[in-house]
């Protein structure tokens, strides 16, 4: 992903909870987050600096959603994910648990049922 991307999501996300919009993820998103990237981010060569700064930005924006609301509707989102990646069923069931929308670029939401 590019800066100038991620810039831009960046200011989407400030524009829109400026608005009042309203944005959540699953605990575990955050936990793999912080678990997979600074790796990833060390192979890039990116300073984990900046990976904590933004990291802790999302904390501040996005609300955590525990597995209380989402845990509900594994089945139905691991059902959904079959034959993809359905190791990401916190992300659906979120949205299903929510009746909301789900923001990703991952193809493996697309005909879920849950608009993307």
């Amino acid at each position: 992903m590019s800066r100038g991307h991620l810039l831009r999501v960046r200011q989407l996300i400030d524009t829109y909870a400026g608005k009042g919009v309203r944005f959540f993820a699953p605990d575990v998103a955050f936990d793999d987050a912080e678990k997979y990237l600074p790796p990833l981010l060390k192979k890039r060569g990116k300073p984990h600096a900046d990976f904590l700064a933004s990291l802790e930005y999302l904390r501040n924006i996005i609300e955590a959603v525990t597995p209380e609301l989402y845990a509900v509707f594994e089945s139905e989102a691991r059902q959904r994910l079959r034959g993809r990646d359905e190791s990401d069923w916190p992300i659906l069931a979120t949205a299903l648990g929510l009746a909301c929308a789900a923001w990703t670029e991952d193809a493996d939401f697309l005909s879920t049922g849950v608009a993307v």
